[in-house]
């Protein structure tokens, strides 16, 4: 199937541009899809070639049900540009301990403006893209607080969309997907994921549905909000054989702060996370939401 979609997205890409070329003879000025003017071939050309390829990734991804492999999702939220430098040491320490081990992670970024200007985070993150092991997710787009709870469909759309664009723009990826901040969002930013292209969508605890688009909360997270305290390690991998045995999936919520001091990495509680790491190891494989 993912194969089918891929020919069919590459096909309509060649009528259209057959279609546009014709344009092209009549019109010394063409409007492009989202009403971008375009006024030249280059421009046309370039225009184009962004949108085929978009087409390819969102006809292209694949859907998932119930019947998804066996693992545990560790979800790192909060990924962002210019963090205080103890969680960007954090960030950057956990995902190599977790693919040092030859395990996975989804990381949860921060699509904001200000990612461009980051280079810090910029290069890591790509740096690390293409490893099979690791999924760049779309966290939010400025992460203000419960960002998309109260959003109409067409104010959530155009967030989502200039979030995504970032993401592909800076860090070339096509995020599949998306974690609102918060882990809240209504009916109208559900509508508006799935018209851009998403395919999952990963927020609040135990939330579990196959639809138009796949449901997949949280089941354990690292620390609650609002203790001082980190969750136990045994307390977390005992809640993951539980959904491991009802659903074939735990996803674990991770914030690079938990295990951050005021200036540098908190060693005794970053310790808690490897004793996370090898744990998960004695259950099951870890994964991310792209390989289920």
């Amino acid at each position: 199937m993912k194969t089918l979609g891929k020919i069919l997205a590459f096909s309509s890409c060649v009528i259209v541009a057959a279609v546009f070329w014709l344009a092209l003879i009549g019109f010394s000025n063409v409007r492009f899809f989202n009403n971008t003017n375009v006024t030249t071939t280059t421009n046309l050309d370039d225009k184009f070639d962004e949108y085929c390829l978009q087409q390819y990734v969102k006809y292209g991804k694949h859907t998932i049900n119930s019947s998804h492999n066996r693992g545990i999702i560790l979800r790192i939220d909060d990924v962002q540009a210019y963090q205080r430098i103890s969680r960007r040491d954090v960030t950057i320490k956990m995902v190599n301990e977790i693919l040092s081990r030859n395990m996975s992670v989804v990381l949860g970024v921060i699509p904001s403006p200000e990612i461009k200007d980051d280079m810090i985070t910029r290069n890591f993150l790509v740096g690390i893209s293409n490893n099979s092991n690791v999924e760049i997710a779309q966290h939010g787009y400025l992460h203000t607080e419960n960002e998309f709870m109260n959003e109409s469909y067409s104010d959530a759309r155009t967030q989502i969309d200039a979030g995504y664009n970032n993401i592909i723009k800076y860090l070339h990826v096509y995020p599949i997907t998306f974690i609102p901040p918060y882990n809240v969002y209504n009916d109208d930013t559900e509508q508006a994921l799935i018209d851009e292209g998403f395919t999952i969508l990963s927020s609040g605890r135990n939330e579990s549905s196959f639809g138009n688009i796949t449901k997949l909360g949280f089941d354990e997270e690292t620390k609650v909000t609002g203790n001082d305290d980190l969750v136990p390690v045994s307390e977390i991998l005992k809640g993951c054989n539980k959904s491991l045995s009802e659903k074939n999936i735990c996803v674990i919520m991770i914030h690079p702060q938990d295990y951050a001091g005021n200036r540098t990495i908190n060693e005794s509680k970053f310790k808690k996370f490897e004793e996370l790491l090898d744990g998960i190891n004695t259950l099951v494989n870890t994964t991310t939401f792209k390989s289920l």
